[in-house]
């Protein structure tokens, strides 16, 4: 990721803000409202399940959410700030842990983890080969299920973007394909099964679940 964005996160102003945007922010509150309703369809197919990795967990938006649907809840990030805001929001039971860790390079034991999450964090990740080893640890860790995001680069606001970057000077956003996704999950033995965008016109993101075969 940008360092002076991993410095943001990493502080503890960085992560109150990024707290407070959910708040404040009509746009955040908008796309929280349709990700639970995404989270409610795909986990109506992936039902309950022992356990569950969240990763970038931030300061817990997900929390209570994905306690109700596993025995066993580790929340990850490599912020600090955003693992300790995360553990003192609320209660802090004992089937819920916490761990910094890269999540390019995850610190858990093949297949260790029945269903592995990671919510808004491809996107950040400026190198394709980069991106490609995200996905490829949380089908590594995950036993069963995976369900994670990614920047659609044929999305209606990605192709929107790149006609205008000659004008506007703004960069390409860091995407992957849906056929990628697919691909690097395939190659670890898992089946796509879904990929819901946020929003068709006004968001790239989409939310893919993949099962291991057999």
């Amino acid at each position: 990721m940008d360092k002076n964005l991993l410095d943001k996160y990493n502080s503890r102003e960085g992560a109150l803000s990024y707290v407070a945007e959910y708040d404040d922010k009509l746009h955040r509150k908008l796309s929280n409202v349709t990700e639970f309703k995404i989270l409610a369809r795909i986990f109506s197919t992936v039902g309950s399940v022992e356990s569950i990795l969240d990763i970038p967990s931030g300061f817990g938006r997900f929390r209570d959410f994905f306690r109700a649907r596993s025995q066993r809840l580790v929340e990850g990030d490599w912020s600090l700030e955003m693992l300790r805001e995360n553990r003192e929001q609320g209660e802090s039971p004992d089937d819920v842990s916490f761990v910094r860790a890269d999540a390019r390079s995850l610190p858990f034991a093949d297949q260790s983890i029945e269903c592995v999450v990671s919510i808004r964090l491809s996107h950040h990740i400026p190198d394709r080969e980069h991106r490609y080893k995200h996905f490829d640890e949380l089908f590594r860790v995950a036993r069963r299920w995976v369900v994670a995001t990614y920047f659609d680069e044929y999305s209606f606001k990605n192709l929107l973007r790149e006609l205008r970057r000659p004008f506007n000077n703004k960069r390409s956003k860091w995407t992957l394909k849906t056929s990628e996704v697919r691909a690097l999950g395939r190659a670890r033995g898992f089946e796509m099964l879904h990929s819901i965008p946020i929003f068709r016109l006004s968001s790239g993101h989409r939310y893919a679940l993949l099962r291991r075969e057999g």
